[in-house]
């Protein structure tokens, strides 16, 4: 018997169709194109098209042809563009394109040429014609001036795939906690796929025997690889036998036509029941904890919990083991053995000392580990917990020089009682810290240099805010410019007029679970939020957020400017506001791209000022213990004319 239960944009870069047109047109270099950085700052510059091969889907309608001016901007320049027919005809399968591009004295924006495909008779391959840049002027010079434009055909889903679950069968005990099956990808790979999933029940209850579970596998253009769908499965109740439910597949979709779902587009799952007696396991594989937190004496709690069964008296034991933090130093050692009634299936502590003693930059580990179950006790999936200690901080080394922190703000999120999320949650804002200040000792757990002079920013999501319930529920370690120069309002602040850059460089150390996003750089204004520079987890990639007017926050346009960007990677940025321009350069590695954008007027002579930290959009509760986004810098500093 079961026991009681408890505006889309898609740009199409220049790669997109280099592996799906390798067997008919140039080859496959897997790479994305990016603009080089100007070779002088003098010239009538080089005109060019950003590669030797390009394409869009049939179904795409429209193609964008991109030509950059790089090597210099002096002058004012043209060039000649034309399209001629290859396998592809100009009136059945494309529209014949010719004309001029233009840049003025000054100009190196990219330039773009848009070709609308027919959709009218579909077709199965790739069909091309060729793009061609001739009759530079300006004393212009051309770069790579042609380029084999593909059409995939409207037919071309054939190659797409097909979609099933391999293997076709799955089993599970409750005792695993959870249930892991893949989908395969077979008989083609052109084209990115999605394919939608979701659980069903059977003879299993949701929310009951497992959690109900749903979502999209995506697979990219040339990707075959299986993709994994993990279903938790409860294991605080029994039952005897054996329970099913099922995951199918629906709803799939691609770019160069729909993937066929394959006879196993359903998976029934098989759950076994667990012992009598319990498993014994942690709650939880991590346990984060921080010297700062003020407790006397500080102690790490890590519950162990008994599920599944509670027949008989039974115990397991455990004990701790050093990571990079040593017992007696960072910690007490503990071992010993917990135990349970009959009947008792409430959750048992294992307590650690933790030492204040010490202080520390960064984080430190130990693990706790669970062993020798007694009483027929079953030994659960979570036997190892792995503790994290947050060091205190500690001052800035005398020899660090090179950042401008005069005259800076700084925001940490700590309450008013030196907590993180207090009493009242109002978060503490620093007064102004010089360089010779923060030398002298100034630091926190949130703000401190390292031994390499890098300043870290570490925004915790669990930590206090501004104006908890009735304005900004995001946490966020930064410092805030106050500018002192000509114009400076009462504020402290600039405007369009007096114009300013700000430029940094650092690495991207970590962002929220909870979020996708980090804000490293950003221009303000006093009501509403102006430009973000930021870093996307979910695409790798550092963005350009600009908001529409000053006026609320309902309008804002994302703008990609570098790719393949990945946590640990060092960057560098800057940013430049005069006038009715923005102009922003990014850099990752040898990935680098400068772009500007024109500025709503309604921004005209509106008081702004730079920040620069770690920032992230998500709400400040409810978060997993030690959640954070953190970043450090290297250098920054701020400029104005």
């Amino acid at each position: 018997m079961r026991a009681p239960s408890s505006l889309r944009t898609i740009a199409l870069p220049v790669t997109l169709f280099a592996c799906v047109l390798s067997a008919t047109l140039l080859g496959c270099n897997g790479a994305s194109t990016t603009a080089a950085a100007p070779a002088a700052p003098t010239g009538p510059g080089t005109l060019s098209l950003a590669g030797s091969a390009t394409g869009a889907a049939q179904i795409a309608s429209v193609l964008v042809v991109p030509v950059t001016r790089t090597g210099g901007s002096t002058g004012a320049v043209t060039v000649a563009y034309s399209t001629t027919n290859g396998t592809a005809t100009a009136g059945a399968d494309y529209t014949a394109v010719s004309g001029t591009l233009s840049w003025a004295d000054g100009d190196s924006s990219a330039k773009s040429v848009y070709i609308t495909l027919s959709t009218a008779t579909s077709f199965y391959g790739v069909r091309s014609f060729t793009f061609t840049l001739s009759a530079p002027t300006g004393s212009a010079t051309l770069g790579t001036s042609t380029t084999v434009v593909g059409i995939a055909g409207g037919l071309y889903q054939a190659a797409v795939g097909t979609l099933a679950f391999s293997p076709t069968t799955a089993s599970a005990s409750v005792l695993d906690g959870a249930v892991t099956v893949s989908v395969a990808r077979t008989l083609g790979t052109s084209g990115a796929i999605s394919v939608a999933y979701a659980t069903a029940a059977g003879s299993a209850v949701p929310s009951v025997d497992y959690t109900t579970t749903s979502g999209t596998l995506n697979w990219a253009d040339g990707d075959a690889t299986p993709k994994f769908i993990t279903i938790p499965l409860n294991t605080s109740v029994s039952f005897s036998g054996t329970l099913t439910f099922t995951v199918a597949l629906s709803s799939p979709a691609g770019l160069l036509g729909t993937p066929t779902l394959g006879t196993a587009s359903t998976i029934t799952i098989s759950l076994t029941a667990g012992p009598a007696e319990g498993v014994l396991g942690f709650a939880s594989a991590t346990t984060a904890i921080s010297q700062t937190t003020g407790a006397t004496p500080l102690i790490a709690s890590i519950p162990v919990a008994r599920t599944i069964g509670t027949t008989g008296a039974i115990g397991i034991s455990y004990t701790t083991t050093n990571g990079t933090a040593l017992a007696g130093t960072d910690y007490t050692a503990t071992s010993g053995t917990l135990s349970w009634a009959t009947g008792d299936a409430t959750p048992k502590t294992i307590s650690v000392p933790i030492s204040t003693t010490q202080a520390f930059n960064g984080t430190k580990t130990f693990t706790i580990t669970l062993s020798t179950p007694t009483g027929s006790a079953s030994l659960g999936t979570v036997l190892t917990n792995t503790a994290t200690i947050t060091g205190s901080w500690a001052a800035a080394p005398s020899s660090c020089t090179a950042y401008n922190f005069s005259p800076w703000n700084i925001t940490l999120p700590i309450d008013q009682y030196g907590g993180t999320g207090g009493a009242n949650g109002i978060q503490y804002a620093a007064a102004s810290e010089t360089t010779a200040q923060i030398k002298a000792g100034f630091a926190d757990p949130y703000f401190f240099a390292d031994a390499s002079c890098n300043i870290v920013f570490t925004a915790p999501s669990n930590g206090a805010v501004t104006t908890p319930g009735v304005g900004s529920d995001h946490t966020r370690s930064e410092l805030r410019e106050l500018y002192t120069g000509t114009g400076a309002d009462s504020n402290s602040d600039w405007n369009s007029n007096i114009g300013g850059t700000l430029t940094a460089s650092g690495k991207l150390l970590n962002i929220s679970a909870s979020s996708d996003i980090s804000t490293i750089g950003q221009v303000h204004g006093q009501s509403y939020v102006f430009m973000l520079l930021a870093y996307r987890s979910t695409y790798n990639d550092m963005i350009a957020d600009i908001y529409t007017t000053n006026t609320s926050t309902s309008g804002h346009v994302r703008t990609s400017l570098i790719q393949n960007v990945h946590l640990g990677d060092s960057f560098s940025y800057t940013i430049k506001y005069s006038g009715s321009t923005m102009t922003v350069t990014a850099t990752d590695g040898s990935n680098t791209n400068t772009m500007s954008f024109p500025i709503d007027p309604s921004w005209a002579g509106t008081p702004v000022y730079f920040k620069a930290g770690a920032y992230h959009s998500v709400s400040n509760t409810g978060n997993p213990p030690g959640d954070q986004t953190q970043t450090s810098f290297s250098a920054f500093a701020v400029t104005h004319p």
